[in-house]
């Protein structure tokens, strides 16, 4: 049992019913606009027969994973990219040609930018802030009750299960690998190398080990220290994001950097795969708490299929996976990314002559990988272990929505300085989602699109990110801009923020607006960003989980949520979610999707949060006049409901649920006879059908659903307490309220 209830706004005091509607239309489109941009399997993945045979072999054999489960057409198929810097399938076999010719992004260009405009437009507007403002307070308020009545129901429903904080698998979805390992664990692994490869040459000009670090001043390794490595966050790296990349210095020294944190050396990066495999990746494997990692490799774009084949020679020959020890198979503790940096200010004009030369340069060898993996191997297996792509740099460079010239082909950019953020992610998702189409054909691993976004500089990258992204890493200025936080919780897009990073670069954790997003219900993740820097143990990310919950007064359920969160916005397979969530994860609703066993959410919360977001989508679905569609196979006082469709979520249309069940009320003379058809489900099946519907959605325009579990303490209006210790049967009451607006927060 626990307490539901909804807070609204008193009808007196809020804005005007047409300027809600104005402001609510505004919300559904971009809603809407999201949807049609977002990348959506054909084949939902946990359904794909062949990509799941495909992903079990990968994790069998990790280094020479299977070809292709579907692989008879890719003789007659290329890739070309045009002057829009986009790659396109194209097939010489006529009974493929239509098929390959939909791997293409739905949107252009101008398309994007006329979209992306109206979504700032509509984020800075005054009704759209005003609006959005006060259901952000209500998710407040309803939260601050919500744990006030149920926060030891919530704690004491995980006690008897059979997971705890500890064991729930928590994903760090934000981790470059260049800073993966803590200062201790560089310090001692330094120290090793001066010793027994000290007569190594580690650069081409023949240095050895030795000398490199006798040209630092270090006569006797002995006597360094971790301060005199000199990588720790400290107060000049505050809003200076150039201070911050030269901490990646070991000493002060770019070569040490080249030597040890480089994957194209002299020695072929060797120091820096045994760095991550033997150091990072082992200590991930025997951490008690339950960790898995998604570390970041950057790809520049300068070298076409050559630069892509020496980082997946890196990985292949060095066995930088999470491998066992006796079977050779992947443990689940590892699932690589590769970001982009945006570089156009130093490369253009020396590593190729325009944008589109630089899309082509990161984006035809995957394409041709996934064509023909027999003769790109090593790529092909990267690939099978790659789970997303990023999009880095430093974000506080101002840079303005749109170019002047903002439909200017990628051929014709040839400017020797980074264009707008927009641009960038545009052609990045583009390319994706044409090579996400072509290697869903094949039954291969697809890629998500999560750039870094929302850590500083300007606030329209959101609304960017909002159309592209299926996650961004930072995002806490979503604080800033309120209208945009409410986009991001509606359609629950995930935020891989990470605090301690923050405190040392942009917002002190006294002012950070992490707790608050994660209690008002947004799909907010931790991850470290760079352990070199920013932590003091051996055991980053939950120093970042224990940091956090002294913070912003976390307990145990809310970090378990966000743990939850973690592994759902990860690139982990469906195989490793389901062992770590449970077998119904992909379920939209989060009640049927929790398993408590698994996740240590208590059912009370999943429940909260569902009934939460369903109600804001359903309010902004009824508001803004979205038509209503019934469903073909509904029957009998079913059939008179409509239902609405909206971020990926479908459910009935309050009005026409009110209507439907005020005409079923008034064929009983009692609510008690209602509630007696309910029970038995034998006196009117219509009745009992929609009072479970109605239950389902929650309380909804004018219908007020209370659950009452039977057997438990509950609390009645006077204060007293009944405790029914027989029996653990539930009975729904429902009351016909006579008030249109009292429920689904309406205003």
């Amino acid at each position: 049992m626990y307490h539901k209830i909804w807070v609204s706004p008193t009808p007196g005091i809020t804005i005007d019913k047409v300027e809600r509607q104005q402001a609510a239309l505004q919300f559904r489109q971009c809603i809407q606009l999201r949807d049609a941009y977002l990348y959506k399997p054909i084949v939902p993945e946990q359904l794909d027969a062949r990509l799941q045979k495909f992903q079990a072999q990968v994790r069998a054999t990790p280094l020479a994973p299977p070809r292709p489960p579907t692989d008879d057409t890719s003789n007659t198929l290329s890739v070309v990219f045009g002057d829009d810097g986009i790659g396109r399938v194209t097939s010489t076999n006529t009974a493929t040609h239509d098929l390959v010719s939909t791997y293409k992004p739905p949107f252009t260009l101008s398309e994007f930018n006329r979209d992306v405009t109206q979504v700032w437009a509509a984020a800075a507007g005054k009704l759209t802030r005003s609006f959005a403002f006060r259901r952000l307070r209500m998710l407040d308020v309803n939260y601050e009750f919500h744990t006030l009545m149920n926060e030891t129901y919530e704690l004491n429903s995980t006690k008897n299960d059979k997971a705890d904080f500890n064991q729930v698998t928590k994903v760090d979805i934000h981790l470059h690998a260049a800073s993966a390992f803590t200062r201790q664990e560089l310090l001692q692994f330094i120290k090793t190398k001066a010793i027994v490869d000290k007569d190594r040459v580690v650069l081409a000009d023949g240095t050895t080990m030795g000398q490199v670090l006798s040209q630092c001043g270090i006569s006797d390794v002995d006597d360094i220290t971790t301060e005199s490595l000199d990588v720790a966050a400290n107060a000049s790296m505050f809003h200076r994001f150039d201070n911050f990349n030269d901490s990646y210095n070991p000493f002060g020294a770019k070569d040490l950097r080249t030597i040890f944190m480089k994957t194209s050396n002299h020695i072929q990066g060797k120091y820096f795969s045994e760095l991550i495999r033997d150091v990072v990746i082992d200590r991930v494997q025997r951490q008690q708490n339950r960790v898995a990692i998604e570390p970041r490799l950057s790809i520049y774009g300068r070298g076409g299929m050559a630069e892509w084949e020496a980082l997946s020679n890196w990985i292949v020959d060095h066995q930088v996976l999470d491998l066992d020890a006796t079977t050779g198979a992947t443990t689940g503790h590892v699932r690589w990314m590769v970001q982009i940096p945006r570089l156009c200010n130093i490369f253009m004009g020396k590593a190729y002559a325009n944008f589109a030369g630089l899309m082509k340069n990161i984006f035809e060898p995957m394409f041709l990988a996934t064509l023909y993996p027999d003769k790109y191997p090593k790529v092909y297996a990267f690939l099978a272990h790659v789970g997303g792509i990023d999009c880095v740099d430093d974000e506080s460079n101002h840079d303005p929505l749109l170019m002047t010239a903002a439909d200017t082909p990628a051929c014709q950019y040839t400017t020797k300085a980074n264009p707008p953020y927009s641009y960038w992610c545009y052609h990045i998702y583009a390319n994706l989602f044409a090579l996400n189409r072509l290697r869903e054909s094949k039954g291969l691993n697809t890629f998500h699109f999560k750039p870094h976004c929302g850590e500083s500089g300007p606030r329209h990258h959101l609304a960017t990110s909002y159309l592209l992204a299926k996650a961004v890493n930072h995002g806490w200025r979503l604080d800033l801009e309120p209208a945009m936080q409410y986009l991001y919780y509606c359609s629950q897009i995930g935020l891989g923020l990470c605090p301690l990073s923050n405190d040392s670069l942009f917002i002190t954790l006294k002012n950070s607006p992490i707790g608050k997003l994660a209690n008002r219900g947004l799909n907010v993740c931790l991850g470290t960003d760079d352990p070199l820097q920013f932590h003091n143990t051996n055991a980053p990310l939950l120093e970042e989980y224990t940091v956090a919950g002294h913070f912003f007064d976390f307990t145990a359920t809310d970090k378990s949520e966000i743990a939850r969160n973690s592994v759902l916005m990860s690139g982990f397979d469906h195989h490793w979610k389901r062992e770590w969530l449970g077998e119904h994860y992909m379920e939209m609703n989060d009640v049927l999707a929790n398993t408590q066993d698994k996740s240590n959410i208590s059912n009370i919360r999943t429940h909260y949060r569902h009934t939460n977001l369903m109600r804001e989508l359903n309010y902004i679905a009824s508001l803004s006049g979205m038509a209503a569609a019934t469903k073909a196979t509904a029957t009998g006082a079913k059939a008179a409901i409509g239902y609405l469709t909206l971020a990926g979520h479908t459910f009935p249309d309050p009005q026409c649920l009110k209507n439907v069940m005020q005409s079923m009320f008034e064929q009983y003379q009692s609510y008690e006879e209602l509630i007696l058809a309910d029970n038995v489900a034998t006196q009117d099946k219509d009745a009992a059908s929609l009072v479970q519907l109605a239950t389902e959605v929650g309380s909804v325009g004018g219908v007020k659903v209370e659950e009452v579990a039977v057997g438990e303490t509950k609390t009645s209006s006077g204060g007293g307490e009944h405790d029914e210790s027989i029996g653990r049967s539930r009975r729904k009451t429902v009351q016909y309220l006579g008030r249109k607006n009292m429920m689904m927060g309406g205003e």
